[in-house]
């Protein structure tokens, strides 16, 4: 199972996904995949279609990827799908697979999506430890309202100018 979120693409190096998952041995119950952020800038091309828009991202995976597994009833997903457990272990190989992420793709959709899930998770019984950014977010919402959060939204997932950004580069991702 390949549990895709509609902001991700998923492939995997030189090979289709489907032939790298199932080339596997039987043996392996998880993949891991390298997770790359792409973000918004003032040289994203002319597209409504974010995956096309959004050319850059960061030049390093984020510390914490996520899995795609095998379906089998003692499988957990753990939440936000960044690691699944068989009978309490871990069986993981990878990275094998890459992911490109487009979480944020306008400043008024990062506020929508912060509004939302941060609803959300305030009326859920998921841990404190769940959802630890929008939480974040949406606290800075309620308390500083949505000029603080646009300010964040521009530091954080946008350059004016990512030529000369060190931390990006420009790879349009791999879309078919």
């Amino acid at each position: 199972m390949v549990p895709i979120d509609p902001d991700e693409v998923w492939y995997s190096n030189g090979r289709p996904l489907r032939e790298t998952l199932g080339g596997m041995s039987k043996d392996v119950a998880v993949v891991r995949a390298e997770l790359y952020n792409h973000v918004c800038s003032s040289q994203d091309a002319r597209s409504q279609n974010p995956f096309v828009r959004m050319c850059y991202r960061q030049k390093f995976p984020l510390s914490l990827g996520k899995v795609a597994c095998s379906t089998r009833p003692d499988h957990v997903i753990e939440t936000g799908n960044h690691n699944a457990r068989t009978r309490g272990v871990c069986l993981a190989v990878g990275p094998a697979l890459v992911i490109r992420h487009f979480p944020y793709r306008t400043e008024d959709q990062f506020i929508e999506r912060v509004r939302t899930a941060y609803a959300s998770l305030k009326s859920s019984s998921l841990p404190q430890s769940s959802g630890i950014h929008i939480r974040a977010y949406g606290k800075c919402l309620e308390e500083e309202g949505e000029d603080a959060l646009r300010n964040h939204f521009r530091y954080w997932f946008y350059s004016s100018d990512p030529e000369a950004d060190d931390s990006l580069m420009h790879d349009p991702a791999p879309i078919l």
